[in-house]
């Protein structure tokens, strides 16, 4: 295979194993004793086997299809997942929220200033990042599941908060 196909490759997502072996490599020669020649071949393989793995460069998108996927979420559920990421993808970019807040109000720049609805928003945005991390390590983790349980009871008894993607997972893990 000729350079510029090697390079082609490259850029449609394929994974330069080469780079992969060198990167491992040189790693466990800085960090490794040596003079325990098998554990340095042992973890050699096993970090290139990791950093191999196809699904650790999936777009954000298609992570997003394979957790709701594994979670079973219904297509409301996967649309709020998706717009959750829509949402903070806007808000982690300084671009959007945040000149747009600074150009209808100037006086926003300042940190003495305070936008009620900007901080709502995040506020509701960390609730569901939340939710759906807590759906996962559900999902995941059995030993969690009770813990989860009782967190959901507690913020759903004192604040009257629920997390509805937590609890449907929990409920088909039940089954």
């Amino acid at each position: 295979m000729g350079r510029m196909q090697k390079e082609k490759n490259l850029q449609k997502g394929k994974i330069n194993r080469n780079k992969v072996n060198k990167l491992v490599v040189d790693f466990v020669n800085q960090n490794i004793d040596l003079s325990r020649s098998d554990d340095a071949r042992e973890y050699i393989e096993v970090y290139k086997k990791i950093l191999s793995n196809e699904k650790l460069y999936l777009s954000t998108g298609q992570m997003i299809d394979e957790s709701v996927s594994f979670l079973k979420l219904d297509k409301k559920d996967i649309e709020e997942v998706k717009k959750l990421w829509h949402d903070l993808s806007r808000y982690l970019h300084f671009s959007y929220p945040s000149l747009e807040a600074i150009a209808e109000d100037p006086e926003f720049c300042f940190l003495e200033k305070l936008n009620d609805e900007l901080f709502k928003r995040s506020l509701i945005l960390y609730f569901q990042t939340l939710d759906f991390f807590y759906a996962t390590l559900v999902w995941r983790f059995k030993n969690l599941r009770k813990e989860i349980e009782v967190m959901c009871e507690w913020w759903r008894k004192n604040f009257n908060k629920k997390f509805s993607l937590t609890e449907k997972t929990l409920n088909r893990v039940k089954e």
